[in-house]
């Protein structure tokens, strides 16, 4: 009915204006086709009655009926041509749009969801999706159950209030369900994040976790993005028309380098972080800079006589009871004396010996590969990851440095 009716006012009112001698004037609702098809009318098309049947039969939707001969390869036949051509493309959007409804309005109720998700399963041990989580999908499955039992007529409505810039009832409830879920969602997520990092800087050495530091500014990215969009709509709704789809390639972008920069990362992380310990009996005490200088001193002359550090998946409960020192202790003097967490001074002194070895390399057999991987790195690309965070230069520009 919508289509007939702009059809209408743009077809069928000027042909018949110009039929009874009346004069034309463009307007918004007039295409420039109509216009340059009603200016070449105005030369004389004979056989009104036909133009005027294939013009009802186009607002009817049916394109494949057959341009009257009269107008045939001139300039108002090839107009009607064109214009017939692109309604037949945009009914064919329109209806997929009126297909696609139920997924519209339930998709963006899935992401924040989809983010909490992703960061568990990237850093909680032994993570698996139970049945429960589905609840976290609810207000996606209560709309898409809404869009799919809407009239065919209510679902045209909508999509034209929201082409004009205007929400309905269901937009305005999506949105608020949207906001709703950042509120509390993101909260929860880095708060998660920050927790299990930080639980991990200080009681692993294992330098593949530097691999997923990328996902934490993923989660930072994301927000940043979703309290754009949600600012900008806020101003003037209309923004959702491109702007969205501008933030999503960023986004995408982002995700596609990092995905293909950071390999998967190998299932030996799927241990835990923290063992048990012995410490239960143990009451915390404040350590003076003396006791501390002396843990560390420790801690360094055990590490180097034993070469511990270049085992991949030293933690700090092992390393503790290796040198009889209360593991609360071990992690306090490590932080405070040498500003240090103990992923960074595992990791430091394992750069150390890759450095002495790949000074080493012309005349004792090594090669790259087998610096990092006797060095406690599994993969190639953590060890120049690493290298680089604490040198501030990669493997080879080093190398080449010193041999300069």
């Amino acid at each position: 009915a919508y289509v007939s009716k702009k059809l209408n006012a743009a077809i069928s009112d000027p042909v018949e204006k110009l039929s009874a001698g009346e004069e034309v004037v463009a307007g918004a609702d007039i295409p420039d086709e109509i216009v340059k098809a009603s200016e070449a009318m105005k030369g004389g098309v004979s056989d009104t009655a036909a133009l005027n049947e294939y013009i009802a039969k186009l607002a009817e939707g049916d394109f494949s009926a057959k341009l009257p001969d009269s107008v045939v390869g001139t300039e108002t036949g090839m107009a009607l041509s064109r214009l017939a051509d692109n309604m037949s493309r945009m009914l064919g959007w329109y209806e997929f749009a009126v297909f696609m409804f139920p997924i519209g309005f339930s998709v963006n109720t899935m992401l924040m969801p989809l983010l909490w998700l992703f960061a568990l399963k990237n850093f909680k041990v032994g993570f698996r999706f139970r049945h429960r989580q589905l609840l976290h999908f609810l207000p996606a499955m209560v709309f898409a159950s809404l869009g799919v039992s809407m009239p065919y007529q209510d679902i045209v409505q909508t999509i034209l209030h929201e082409m004009q810039g205007d929400d309905t009832w269901i937009g305005n409830v999506n949105s608020m369900i949207v906001a709703l879920q950042m509120l509390i969602y993101y909260p929860l997520i880095f708060r998660f994040l920050y927790r299990r990092k930080k639980e991990i800087y200080e009681t692993s050495s294992n330098a593949e976790w530097i691999q997923k530091g990328w996902i934490w500014q993923f989660m930072w990215l994301f927000a940043i993005l979703f309290v754009t969009v949600m600012v900008c709509y806020a101003i003037w709704p209309r923004t959702d028309a491109w702007l969205i789809q501008i933030l999503n390639v960023i986004a995408m972008s982002f995700l596609v380098y990092n995905t293909i920069a950071h390999p998967v990362i190998p299932p030996q992380l799927g241990q835990k972080v923290v063992e048990e310990t012995n410490d239960n009996n143990y009451v915390s005490q404040n350590l003076t800079d003396e006791q501390m200088r002396e843990i560390c001193e420790k801690a360094s002359a055990y590490l180097l006589s034993t070469k511990a550090f270049l085992q991949p998946d030293v933690t700090i409960a092992l390393f503790a009871k290796q040198i009889d020192v209360p593991q609360r202790n071990l992690s306090r003097a490590i932080n405070a004396y040498l500003n240090r967490n103990f992923f960074e001074f595992i990791n430091e002194m394992r750069v150390e010996e890759a450095k002495r070895r790949l000074v080493d390399l012309d005349h004792s057999g090594y090669n790259i590969d087998s610096v990092y991987s006797e060095c406690g790195f599994r993969s190639r690309s953590t060890f120049f990851m690493v290298f680089k965070k604490v040198t501030g230069k990669t493997p080879a520009v080093w190398l080449s440095e010193q041999k300069g």
